[in-house]
């Protein structure tokens, strides 16, 4: 890979491994919600999977879980081609969404 992608690949992972986090751990979203509920009910059930709850609550300890996934599978897509291109094509669209979405929250208008 030419340092120009590996540097493409450091961006949009980055920001897609934030994206990522942010939807699982505190956006609203229904179906967003609905898994991490499921997965609160499932991690609460036992004194041995109580440990994953943090998953569902805490950036720092999520962030890691997500960024193995969107490396590994970038890494297992080649990077480009066909699966590559799924790559970043997913990818660029969560790394485009995060800071499009910070964006328009502080774009200076006030709330009425």
């Amino acid at each position: 890979m030419t340092p120009f992608l590996w540097v493409a690949v450091a961006v949009v992972a980055t920001l897609s491994t934030a994206r990522l986090t942010r939807l699982a751990v505190h956006d609203l979203f229904p179906p967003v919600a609905y898994v991490r509920n499921r997965f609160i009910a499932w991690a609460d059930g036992s004194d041995r999977r109580r440990a994953w709850l943090e998953l569902a609550y805490c950036n720092y300890c999520a962030a890691p879980y997500f960024a193995a996934l969107v490396m590994g599978t970038g890494y297992l897509s080649g990077w480009t081609g066909p699966w590559g291109t799924a790559w970043w094509l997913v990818n660029g669209v969560l790394a485009v969404s995060y800071p499009a979405a910070i964006l328009v929250t502080y774009d200076g208008q006030e709330a009425e």
